[in-house]
Formats: C-alpha cells, sequence, structure tokens
C-alpha cells in the first residue's frame, strides 16, 4: 500500500500522520483535561503551512464550494453560541477545557478542509488510508488481551480495551467513525485495494473485535450491525465460497460470544440481552438524563455552561450529546448544532447523494454514530471533524463525478 504514496508530497505525509497517530492522544502534555497529543504538534504544522501557502499562492478561500463555505459557517455560529453559555459557570477551569476542545475542532475543520479543496481525490485517499492503518494497528493491539503478560496494562483498563487513549469510549468512537469511513469510502477505492487481503478479509472482523474488547454496550450493538452490513454490501469482494464461510465464521463466533461470553467481553456482549429484553438503556443513564432535563428547564436559554453539569449538578456527563447540550448550552447552543447537523445530513444524503445504494450507505453509518451519541458525549472528540470534512468532501466529489464508483457497486 505504500507504493501508492510515492506521488504524494510533505503535506500529504502529515496529514497521514495526524490521523494515523490520534488514537495516541494519551501520550502528550497535560493542559488542564486536555492533553496536547503528537498529532496536535502536527496538525499545528499543518496550520502554519497553509498559511504560508495561501499567502504565497493568494488563494481566494471563497473559491471553496458553497456547501463547504456553509459547512464552516455553520459550525463557526454554533462554537460561538456554545462560547455564551460559558459567562455565568461555575467551575471556570471545566468550561475553558471544554472551549478549547471545539476551538481545537475548528482548526480541524479549517485544515482538512484546505487539504481536501487542494488535493481532491488524492487527499481523501491519504486521509482513508490513516484510517485505515491505525486502526488495523489498534485492533491488532487489542489481541494482547488474551496475553498474561504485563503488556496488557498498557492497552487495558482492567478488562476494558482503551489503547493509547484515556477512555474506552473514546476508542469506541474512533473504531466506529474508521469502520464507518471504510464502509462510505471502499466502492471507490475497490479497484486500489481490491486483491488486499488484510483489507478485504481482516479489517472489518478484526475492528469489530477491537471494539467489542472496548467493553462498550453501545458501540459493540453498532459495530456488529456495520459488520452484516458489510458482508451484505459487499459479498462481491470474494467468491462466493470464500464469502459464505467469512460470513458463517464469523457469525458463529458472534453467537458463541453470545451464549458464553468470555470476561473480556461480557459487558459489551450484554447489550443483545439486554435488547433481548426490551431494554434500550440502563438505569444510571435514566437517572442522568432526568437530571439533565431538570436542569434544562431551570436553565433553558444559556445552560449551565460548558463542561459544568459534571460534578456541579451530577456526578457523570449527561452521557447523550443533545441533553448534554441542551443542560450546558441551553437552547441558545443547541439549536444551532441541530441546524448544523440537520443540513449536514440534508446535503450529503439527499442533495450530493444520487446513488441509491450509496445513500443506503449513508443511512447505516449515519444511523449508527447516532445511537452512539445518544448514549455517549463524545461530539467535542478530533476524529468527529476530521469525520465530518471527509464525508462532506467525499459525497462532494461523487456528485462532481471527480471519485467514480466501482462499477460492479
Amino acid at each position: 500500500m505504500l507504493k501508492y504514496f510515492k506521488k504524494y508530497d510533505l503535506i500529504d505525509y502529515l496529514i497521514f500522520l495526524y490521523v494515523f497517530f490520534l488514537p495516541f492522544i494519551k501520550i502528550g502534555i497535560v493542559i488542564i483535561h486536555y492533553t496536547f497529543s503528537i498529532s496536535d504538534f502536527i496538525l499545528i504544522i499543518i496550520l502554519f503551512r497553509y498559511l504560508v501557502y495561501i499567502y504565497k499562492k493568494g488563494i481566494n478561500l471563497f473559491n471553496i464550494n458553497k456547501s463547504v463555505r456553509i459547512f464552516i459557517s455553520l459550525y463557526g455560529l454554533f462554537f460561538i453560541s456554545i462560547l455564551m453559555s460559558t459567562i455565568w459557570v461555575k467551575n471556570i477551569n471545566n468550561a475553558i477545557a471544554e472551549v478549547l476542545a471545539y476551538l481545537y475542532a475548528f482548526g480541524v475543520i479549517i485544515a482538512f478542509t484546505l487539504y481536501l479543496f487542494e488535493k481532491q481525490e488524492h487527499g481523501v485517499f491519504v486521509v482513508f488510508m490513516g484510517f485505515v492503518y491505525v486502526s488495523f494497528v489498534v485492533a491488532i493491539f487489542s489481541l494482547t488481551g488474551f496475553l498474561p503478560i504485563d503488556i496488557k496494562k498498557i492497552f487495558y483498563d482492567s478488562t476494558k480495551y482503551r489503547f493509547l487513549m484515556v477512555k474506552t469510549s473514546q476508542l469506541a468512537m474512533f473504531l466506529l467513525i474508521s469502520f464507518g469511513i471504510y464502509l462510505i469510502s471502499i466502492n471507490y477505492l475497490m479497484e486500489k485495494i481490491r486483491h488486499n487481503i488484510i483489507l478485504n478479509i481482516l479489517f472489518p472482523p478484526l475492528v469489530t473485535i477491537a471494539i467489542f474488547f472496548t467493553q462498550s454496550r453501545t458501540a459493540t450493538f453498532v459495530s456488529a450491525i456495520f459488520l452484516l452490513y458489510f458482508y451484505i454490501r459487499y459479498m462481491n469482494l470474494w467468491n462466493k465460497k470464500v464469502f459464505l464461510f467469512m460470513f458463517a465464521f464469523f457469525l458463529s463466533l458472534l453467537i458463541y460470544f453470545i451464549i458464553k461470553p468470555p470476561d473480556y467481553i461480557k459487558r459489551a456482549i450484554s447489550v443483545f440481552y439486554a435488547i433481548s429484553k426490551g431494554e434500550y438503556i440502563d438505569n444510571i443513564r435514566v437517572i442522568m438524563f432526568k437530571r439533565a432535563i431538570e436542569i434544562f428547564i431551570e436553565h433553558p436559554f444559556f445552560g449551565v455552561g460548558l463542561g459544568n453539569f459534571k460534578g456541579n449538578y451530577f456526578t457523570h456527563e449527561a452521557h447523550n450529546t443533545i441533553l448534554a447540550l441542551l443542560s450546558q448550552t441551553g437552547m441558545i447552543g443547541t439549536i444551532p448544532f441541530i441546524i448544523f447537523v440537520g443540513w449536514y445530513f440534508v446535503t450529503v444524503v439527499f442533495k450530493f447523494t444520487k446513488n441509491i445504494y450509496k445513500r443506503l450507505d449513508y443511512l447505516i453509518i449515519f444511523g449508527g454514530l447516532f445511537v452512539y451519541h445518544m448514549e455517549h458525549y463524545v461530539l467535542r472528540e478530533r476524529w468527529n471533524w476530521v469525520f465530518f470534512v471527509y464525508i462532506l468532501f467525499f459525497s462532494y466529489l461523487l456528485y462532481k463525478g471527480k471519485i467514480k464508483i466501482d462499477k460492479n457497486n
């Protein structure tokens, strides 16, 4: 695969390395609650490069596609609105930490927008391979859970796999996004990687297993859906006999895990038992959701401020993106976010996407990530915003015919 990078220049490598080191956020300099990691240093170099590039080339940023400009503008409106919620906060340090995360997200949006605007299809491939390579590495290291040696302590928090992230929920979300990018992109990159056994056969199930090992119940459910969809959607990756064997093998493995789950995935697999009993949410989430709604009713306009729900009004964060925004930023922050997401969804799925199968791909991926966001508050994480920019450009390039969908898909 590295042969494809020979024709790429320094900025391509920087972007690739930024994506590749995203799961290494435990390694870095801690500022309040934020770790300044390897990827963050690389992002500064990328942004500096584009400042110089724009100055020398005299690029008019208004030449960027109108939809991309709207995307950036809507995010800017959202950022300003959540910033207003910090005026009356109780804990200013927590508020600053949250603001820095969303300010950082704006930097990610600008960097990747400029890069994909400059590189087009080549840039899409670089970002894609960054996610695929690092996710494959993360998946391989998840297998250290089987080893009865100290190396497991580096990558596991007790029985939960987190690689080199702070929280297991972060890793679960990152791997879901990587899987989503893989599913979205595979039918255009098919000709380039059709004969790559590692990607086509091992990547989807290995990433799914790594997600299981994080012990995230929601991510386990979503990844199982993604994997099932992958085998149904892309059965022509192999001949029918190979496909049936792989499908039967991993379906049997999943059933075995459900019937007799090992200790390191018992919590993750429990989601299937809960769903079979009609239980879709645990008691602690019910309590925190009720508390978040109460806080919103008490502070409907500006909320209690970013980062100020946990510790001041409840022991945990509101594990739901909308309720977290409602309780912390009120209507002033939540409405711009809903407008932003609504516009984004309609633009990608209905404006830029005409192929019914590709539209189904988007619906599956967005649906799965929506479920995860309704059970967790991980909106501030870096990879979310790389994903947003990537999918917007990918769908736009497909719409313009600059990316050709494989005729077999």
